[in-house]
């Protein structure tokens, strides 16, 4: 004589458990199980040796990490930026002009990100974002980039950099 399997009841639709088998008695949905408890524990613990480790690597003087890439012996030096407060405020006038010339949005945009510096002088730094951030507007809305308010804001952008 073969016994019936028992019959499981239908899944839950908040968990996927079975609901008289897996749930409380009130009818709550069991707490769930993380699977990846044991992968975060090693990740954490390689992120705290090897870290160390690199910092080592990196402190010693003349080492290269991967072969062929430039070091203290050959040093390659993509542009010279001085320190300074007015630094920002020269890059960002430096893009507009830029932008002036080729009307490429990203160059407005990442003259109005270097006109956010805390480092572009306090009587400067409030009406060059405005009048960059202006443009940047003006010139995603408007048909032309030779529109009135465009050119308004170009040359209030002109008389700030000139200073």
């Amino acid at each position: 004589m073969t016994t019936p399997s028992p019959v499981k009841s239908p899944p839950c639709y908040r968990c996927g458990q079975p609901i008289v088998e897996a749930h409380y008695p009130d009818g709550r949905c069991p707490p769930r199980q993380n699977r990846r408890t044991g992968k975060g524990i090693v990740l954490a613990v390689l992120g705290v040796v090897s870290a160390p480790i690199l910092s080592l690597v990196l402190a010693v003087p003349g080492h290269q990490i991967i072969p062929g890439t430039p070091g203290p012996s050959s040093p390659r030096i993509v542009g010279h930026r001085p320190d300074g407060p007015l630094q920002p405020m020269l890059l960002a006038c430096k893009l507009f002009y830029r932008w002036k010339a080729t009307h490429e949005p990203g160059l407005l945009t990442g003259a109005l990100t270097d006109s956010l510096s805390p480092r572009v002088p306090e009587k400067f730094s409030s009406r060059l974002r405005g009048e960059l951030d202006g443009l940047a507007n003006w010139t995603r809305v408007a048909a032309s980039v030779h529109g009135p308010k465009v050119v308004r804001r170009e040359h209030a952008i002109d008389t700030i950099c000139a200073r």
